[in-house]
């Protein structure tokens, strides 16, 4: 199974596909029928679906048949569902079957790339975006999409004022529908063995599993060395061995914790930890309670990233604040944390480190 979600086109559509010389690609072009853009929105996709298939069938849900879409799906190498109006193809793919048709296309091992609208769609429900599109849905709609993979994807994150709209709908919608986030620049592929978040520089972004807590742990030691070297000592630091079997102990804790990690190249090059209250508590407080990056990654925006996937948890588990401590003397991520405002509150917290005091800052955020 692969399945491809992106905000935009991407510049290589058989890349994100992961596949070459196809020979039958049908592109669907239904979200952008009656907008005024519809041919600068649909051309591309087209003559990207072009440079991908050696034939395209481009097959207009709002004209099309359901024997039609059995037919023309059924023979689809790669699938291709465009932009526009997600509320305007949800009806007609509801109308047609090509939910169905493509649920099972995908099962026989057909790719499939939806892109803003046609990813969005690809989810369980489009119920969310009613806080978040600029499109409204038609009276009597129902809201269950195509369920192709059990994420919906919240596109555009980059884009000015979507940020704040995709927040507010992970804390409605979060505990009852999984969403991701997408900037412009990143896609998401969904596979038989889960998620990843690619962006433009190639680096992913994932759940954490067992086997990579040796490269977290040896990610957390760089960091360490790099980063506490300066207050902590050379030689100290010298002696920090990677923590592998603590990592593995906290992606196989279970109860609501998420770990997400960035890989480059196969290597793990980052990690955040984040844990939403305890189930059954009555308190909106989560913590972001590790963030590292490899000290070769800094300055690309990779913690920033990672910190807006954890949060974007939180946010999913009805959080409406997150803390984090970090120590008061670790110079640059406090500035990063104060950039994405973060505010200490006073609280300080004292701990041993390696034989030596840390002491260590509360910083409070409004999600």
């Amino acid at each position: 199974m692969r399945v491809a979600l992106t905000s935009v086109l991407p510049v290589d559509l058989a890349t994100v596909a992961g596949a070459h010389g196809v020979g039958r690609a049908v592109v669907v072009p239904t979200a952008a029928d009656g907008l005024a853009d519809r041919d600068d929105i649909v051309g591309p996709v087209i003559a990207a679906a072009g440079g991908l298939a050696a034939e395209v069938d481009v097959l207009d849900l709002a004209t099309a048949s359901a024997d039609d879409v059995d037919e023309r799906v059924g023979a689809a190498e790669v699938i291709v569902v465009g932009g526009g109006d997600p509320f305007a193809l949800l009806t007609a793919i509801q109308r047609t079957g090509f939910d169905r048709a493509v649920r099972e296309a995908v099962a026989r091992g057909t790719t499939y790339v939806g892109i803003s609208a046609g990813a969005t769609t690809a989810g369980p429900t489009l119920a969310p975006l009613v806080d978040v599109s600029p499109f409204d849905p038609p009276t009597g709609l129902g809201m269950g999409a195509m369920a192709v993979v059990p994420v919906l994807v919240l596109p555009h994150d980059d884009r000015p004022g979507r940020r704040a709209l995709h927040a507010r709908a992970l804390r409605r919608w979060g505990r009852d529908t999984s969403m991701l986030a997408l900037a412009d620049d990143e896609h998401l592929i969904v596979g038989d063995d889960g998620w990843r978040l690619v962006r433009s520089d190639r680096t992913a972004l994932r759940p954490a599993r067992p086997t990579d807590a040796s490269g977290i742990a040896a990610t957390f030691t760089a960091a360490g060395r790099a980063e506490w070297s300066a207050f902590l000592g050379v030689e100290r630091m010298a002696d920090l061995e990677p923590p592998v079997d603590a990592w593995a102990d906290r992606i196989d804790g279970g109860g609501s914790d998420h770990l997400v990690v960035a890989e480059i190249a196969g290597r793990i090059a980052g990690v955040v930890w984040v844990r939403p209250p305890i189930e059954g508590t009555e308190s909106g407080e989560g913590e972001v309670a590790a963030l590292y990056t490899h000290p070769e990654t800094w300055g690309r925006g990779l913690g920033r990233r990672l910190l807006d996937l954890g949060l974007d948890q939180l946010r999913a588990h009805g959080c409406d604040e997150a803390v984090l401590f970090t120590e008061e003397r670790n110079a640059r991520p406090r500035r990063v944390y104060e950039r994405a405002g973060w505010r200490t509150d006073g609280t300080i917290r004292e701990r041993p480190f390696l034989g030596a005091p840390l002491r260590e800052v509360r910083y409070r955020l409004a999600l």
